[in-house]
């Protein structure tokens, strides 16, 4: 399994960037650009509330995105595939966002 996919593994079940970077002894700024490639790459979503694209969401007052902080990650029916595919689609998080550092 590649460090793009065991990056992915992580995202999928909410691991903060730090976190993964400790996990796979690297240092947090390298995750976030393997991260950054896979929003690219259309593995994640980068769930950014910045602005007003929150205000006029009808779910935004219940939305369980922090919508005051950095940005989240979620990931992509094509990132699910992703991990399917190397065998690591192990559970996810209850809402499967990781938070920018």
């Amino acid at each position: 399994m590649s460090v793009y996919e065991e990056v992915l593994g992580f995202v999928n079940r909410g691991i903060e960037i730090r976190d993964i970077a400790e996990q796979l002894a690297m240092r947090p700024d390298a995750v976030k650009a393997i991260i950054e490639s896979q929003v690219r790459a259309g593995h994640l979503q980068d769930l950014d509330c910045a602005g007003s694209a929150c205000d006029t969401c009808p779910m935004s007052k219940g939305c369980p995105v922090p919508q005051d902080g950095p940005s989240q990650y979620v990931i992509t029916i094509d990132g699910k595939k992703l991990l399917q595919a190397s065998g690591n689609d192990g559970e996810p998080a209850p809402y499967p966002v990781t938070p920018s550092i």
